[in-house]
């Protein structure tokens, strides 16, 4: 599991945890985008694949829809693993802004 969570990788995972269980990366890329993050779909899937490789979210591919064209879409959610260090991220954030971390 990777020690590293990106600024992406965190905004994703705020993302998908506000989502709840069933998050879509559609949704996410809306998301980022009205956070002035936006981020390539492509770039996404790999970045959420990652989050997938690394333990922080699952990945469940659901069966196709007419709605979608006849694709199939995968949902994703947030492991305790992924809401540890996003927890983690945050803290150090609020810290570091704070002031309470010093030399």
């Amino acid at each position: 599991m990777s020690d590293m969570l990106t600024g992406r990788g965190l905004m994703i995972l705020l993302s998908v945890s506000r989502q709840g269980p069933r998050a879509f990366a559609t949704i996410v890329s809306r998301q980022l985008k009205a956070a002035l993050t936006p981020i390539e779909t492509s770039t996404l899937y790999v970045a959420m694949d990652r989050l997938v490789r690394d333990g922080f979210l699952t990945a469940d591919v659901l069966p196709p829809r007419k709605m979608v064209g006849g694709r199939r879409r995968r949902s994703y959610a947030i492991t305790p693993a992924g809401q540890q260090a996003m927890n983690l991220a945050l803290g150090a954030i609020d810290a570091l802004r704070s002031g309470e971390v010093t030399r």
